[in-house]
């Protein structure tokens, strides 16, 4: 009995710590990696439930039960990477991890239960599957996933009613449950909170008078009344306040007329000044980056700037009979797509390499807000004694006419970077070469490591291939150029950041858009100034 209340004590600890620190959302691989893992939980609570039926033992019927429907919604995914690119499948799959799979070990693992074998081997499996080296979903992740879906139904101006209904873009899935939208307008930015929980629970509200869905009977009627009330108390909106609860005026529960009594009792005590009569979507005070980062990722700007010098040709290299198939997509700076220089089996073999390296992608200056600039995970890979990326260096060496060595082996231009991103994935707006950059302060860090900072920001140039295709969203665009290319795979895209003088170009602002359907991989390799530096003369 001591070690069993040991072991659950262990269990809470390492729960506590992972929802901390658990960035499993931010990348889709991340989560597919997780699914195979409960396919092996779902087989071992299976044989648990049959062992412990054959020896006569009694297994609780909300075990039996949670193993029926987890059995019924896998059978049904038979792609996992193309199931969990859906945002609300992924937030599905989160939450029954995180909370759903907790409560079934609780209850095997209960100090009155008998321990038996079957439930030792059991929770053989459960420890092992939690120590992968893949980040393992918490609570904190489901958060995370309800402000992304927020993020880009505010970001690209998505139908309200068709996420609610389990459509986002082109792809359907179940529609979001009563329980899950009320507890996503908690996760809503300050600035925006109170007219996302309007608009979301109308819409909730709208849904469950217009329709009859089994996802709605976890809420009360009564309950989401009083939720929709709240939420317009708080948007000072007193007359849809009392005209909610009007119904609950002559209510014979007590605790029901206590909660009327309070809401409209806010409700007219709102200053006449500050009442609202109608609902409108808050004024964004975007920059003009931003404004035209979510123009370019929404596809509404069409390329104007040089469009006269926008041409495919096949590109000379240093090997005269090579040419390569280049697309410029802008002269000045030039920004190129080339197509062809990678295969489906080195694409293959960096996404296997990346499996158990993914970690949540960090620059210098963003780790504090890592969520708010970027959402995704990477796996470093040093070019040093690596047959496969020495090739791909040499292809990039021989197109661009750059050396993508470093004198410094430590150095990042010395590692390709494999990212994969997540719910919602996306970077914002920045600048690769970081030598100048409103995030970033080179006196933040201590005077030793200094040097290597600088070494690391030093990105004159940088070729990315994109390692998927994606459904939906995932562009990347430069605000400032007025260029954007969706994500294909096998695609390389490649750009300038400095000038010849070792400055950093402004126009050059970069930014990845939300992944809104798919699971978006790209390949980084960036070549420095210092050992470019004659390529200018």
């Amino acid at each position: 009995m001591k070690t069993r209340k040991m072991f659950i004590r262990i269990c809470v600890i390492i729960t506590c710590l992972q929802f901390v620190n658990s960035q499993a959302f931010s990348s889709i691989r991340n989560l597919e990696i997780v699914y195979a893992e409960e396919g092996k939980l779902v087989k071992a609570l299976r044989d648990f439930v049959n062992r412990s039926k054959a020896e006569g033992l009694p297994v609780a019927d909300s075990i039996t039960g949670f193993l029926k429907d987890v059995e019924d919604a896998r059978s049904h995914v038979h792609d996992v990477e193309l199931w969990m690119s859906h945002p609300i499948n992924a937030l599905y799959f989160v939450s029954r991890i995180a909370t759903k799979w907790g409560r079934i070990i609780s209850s095997i693992e209960c100090e009155t239960c008998l321990e038996t074998d079957s439930v030792k081997d059991f929770t053989s499996v459960w420890t092992a599957a939690k120590q992968i080296p893949n980040y393992w979903p918490t609570l904190l992740d489901t958060h995370q996933i309800y402000k992304s879906i927020l993020a880009f139904w505010n970001f690209y101006d998505l139908d309200l009613i068709d996420i609610l209904n389990g459509k986002i873009g082109e792809k359907q899935t179940y529609p979001l449950t009563s329980a899950q939208v009320i507890e996503m307008v908690k996760h809503s930015k300050y600035g925006n909170r109170r007219y996302a929980a309007v608009v979301w629970l109308q819409a909730l509200h709208d849904r469950r008078n217009n329709t009859k869905l089994d996802v709605d009977e976890n809420v009360s009627e009564q309950e989401l009344d009083f939720e929709l009330a709240t939420a317009y108390a708080e948007y000072m909106f007193p007359e849809k306040v009392v005209d909610i609860m009007s119904k609950y005026e002559d209510s014979d529960d007590r605790l029901t007329q206590l909660r009327y009594d309070n809401l409209v009792r806010q409700a007219y005590q709102i200053p006449i000044q500050y009442r609202q009569n109608a609902v409108e979507r808050p004024k964004r005070n975007w920059n003009e980056d931003r404004i035209q980062h979510k123009a370019l990722c929404k596809g509404n700007v069409t390329q104007t700037a040089n469009v006269h010098f926008l041409k495919c040709l096949y590109r000379p290299t240093r090997i005269s009979y090579y040419r390569v198939k280049e697309e410029i997509v802008h002269q000045n700076p030039r920004v190129s797509i080339f197509h062809g220089l990678i295969s489906e089996l080195e694409i293959q073999e960096l996404r296997r390499r990346a499996d158990n390296q993914l970690k949540q992608s960090l620059s210098a200056e963003e780790k504090k807000h890592w969520v708010k600039f970027q959402i995704s995970q990477s796996a470093w890979m040093a070019d040093s004694e690596d047959r496969m990326l020495n090739r791909i260096n040499h292809r990039i060496k021989l197109v661009t006419g750059l050396n993508t060595a470093h004198a410094e082996q430590k150095s990042l231009m010395n590692q390709h970077e494999i990212l994969n991103f997540g719910v919602g994935g996306m970077h914002l707006y920045h600048y690769d070469a970081m030598v100048k950059n409103e995030f970033f302060d080179i006196n933040r860090f201590p005077e030793k490591q200094r040097n290597k900072v600088m070494n690391d920001m030093d990105k004159m140039a940088t070729w990315m291939f994109h390692l998927s295709s994606v459904e939906e969203g995932g562009a990347t665009v430069f605000p400032r150029l007025g260029v954007r290319v969706p994500a294909t795979k096998g695609l390389a895209l490649f750009w300038y950041n400095m000038d010849e003088m070792g400055s950093v170009d402004e126009r050059m602002i970069i930014a990845e858009c939300p992944v809104l359907i798919g699971s978006k991989w790209t390949s980084k390799k960036w070549m420095s100034y210092e050992e470019n530096r004659s390529s200018f003369s």
